[in-house]
């Protein structure tokens, strides 16, 4: 068990942001982990096959299958960034000190290799190796998801900051994931992979909370970061499209949501188009006006759409300045997650 113990003036400013760097590095000890990984299980097979002529031996020295990470991979994000080239800059910003830190803990746990004994005596060499493996590794396996993986990561940051806005964070954190407990001041948390870092730890900056398509519950606290815990976003089922992978390019700049490949037919059956069109296009948070608009739709038309699905648990309101927007409920997630299996 991992103790943080937090100051409640940091615990009042927790902050939320995700990052495609963070994805990037998790879903890769997912590919290479031979444990089966059930919520991403038809992306895993996917990725090891686009991987299948493929060497990445400097992605494989510093990210381990089943055990730790290198801290540099997953800097903590300050900020929301939705572009791998900006997080590979602030990979490059890292101090040589701190890239040979943690690849000595990767050696400590696995052994010398010719890619960790580049890093221990070249790091900026080493590091340049990696993110070109990185970059095609992105390429290949999640730049084709991307919209929608970032889609399901805005959502849940809009969840969570509602939640913590009217329950309290205490409430927030100890909801979060099962293996993570608050109480009297202390995070209690079971990390699932091993990790260099004490059992007990006191931070003195704001937490940083960063949902995650791939992490199961993994946290960051060293003296070089601000403190960090990645946990699952809600969602996570509705991202994964095999049938149409685009690309950002291809779906346009201004494409944030793209709707997963959900089997549409029996939700019609089940519920009729109206209220079907509407539900899929939920996927991302939008108001009434936008989802009239959209779909074509008169605005009392989707309100009344709104207001049957919200009956049936399966969208909720939540305000934003003078706006009302409307998302899929937990009870909604879970539903388009079977239909999209």
């Amino acid at each position: 068990m991992i103790r943080v113990h937090i100051q409640p003036e940091h615990l009042l400013a927790v902050r939320f942001a995700h990052s495609p760097l963070i994805e990037l590095t998790l879903s890769y000890h997912i590919v290479n982990n031979t444990e089966k990984a059930s919520r991403v299980l038809h992306w895993q097979q996917q990725a090891r096959q686009a991987l299948i002529d493929t060497s990445l031996p400097y992605m494989d020295a510093v990210i381990l299958p089943r055990y730790y990470m290198a801290d540099f991979a997953t800097p903590p994000p300050n900020i929301i960034r939705t572009n791998i080239e900006d997080e590979f800059e602030r990979m490059r910003m890292v101090s040589d000190d701190v890239i040979r830190k943690n690849v000595q803990y990767v050696i400590d746990l696995d052994g010398m290799n010719p890619q960790r004994e580049h890093f221990i005596q070249d790091p900026r060499a080493a590091l340049e190796c990696l993110i070109e493996e990185m970059r095609l590794y992105w390429k290949r396996t999640l730049a084709p998801h991307w919209a929608r993986m970032r889609a399901v990561l805005e959502n849940d940051v809009l969840y969570q900051a509602r939640r913590m806005a009217l329950q309290g964070v205490s409430v927030l954190l100890d909801e979060i994931n099962p293996e993570l407990r608050y109480i009297d001041g202390v995070i209690n948390l079971k990390p699932c992979l091993v990790t260099p870092h004490d059992t007990d730890r006191v931070v003195c900056e704001p937490l940083q909370l960063v949902p995650s398509i791939f992490a199961g519950l993994s946290w960051q606290i060293e003296p070089e970061w601000s403190p960090m815990v990645i946990y699952t976003a809600r969602g996570t089922g509705l991202w994964y499209s095999p049938q149409q992978p685009h690309t950002d390019a291809q779906l346009g700049e201004n494409t944030v949501n793209p709707t997963p490949e959900i089997a549409v037919q029996p939700l019609n059956v089940l519920m009729g188009a109206g209220k079907t069109r509407v539900l899929l296009s939920l996927i991302q948070p939008q108001t009434t006006t936008e989802l009239a608009r959209k779909l074509e739709l008169t605005p009392s038309a989707v309100s009344q759409h709104l207001g049957n699905l919200r009956d049936a648990g399966l969208v909720e309101p939540f305000r934003s300045g003078n706006y009302v927007f409307y998302r899929l409920s937990m009870r909604g997630e879970r539903m388009l997650e079977v239909f999209n299996d």
